[in-house]
């Protein structure tokens, strides 16, 4: 387990929390495969699916007590709202630098 990434450490984590590779999977809507392929160091882990594990420790393995939202689009309307927020941001900016000019 020395040799595993921090992403597939968390993963692993994930796993235990979830009870199954199968429940896991289901979760971060990838099939059963794909997940082994990166928990085995096969494939490299995307950048989503460990932020998905993550999420599932820190909520202390929520995703075994109650049906939750696939990760994948949880994970996706976040960096949509980030996104949008960095553009706004940029935005409200711009004024204020041609004033100065």
């Amino acid at each position: 387990m020395d040799s595993f990434s921090l992403y597939q450490r968390a993963l692993s984590v994930a796993l235990r929390m979830a009870g199954s590779e199968a429940r896991l999977a289901r979760h971060l809507q990838v099939p059963v495969g794909e997940l082994e392929g990166w928990l085995q160091g096969k494939d490299p882990v995307p950048r989503w699916a460990f932020l998905a594990a993550v999420d599932i420790i820190t909520n202390e393995g929520y995703v075994t007590q109650v049906p939750v939202e696939p990760a994948r689009r949880s994970i996706s309307s976040i960096h949509s709202r980030s996104s949008a927020d960095s553009q706004d941001t940029l935005s409200a900016q711009a004024p204020l630098r041609n004033a100065s000019a």
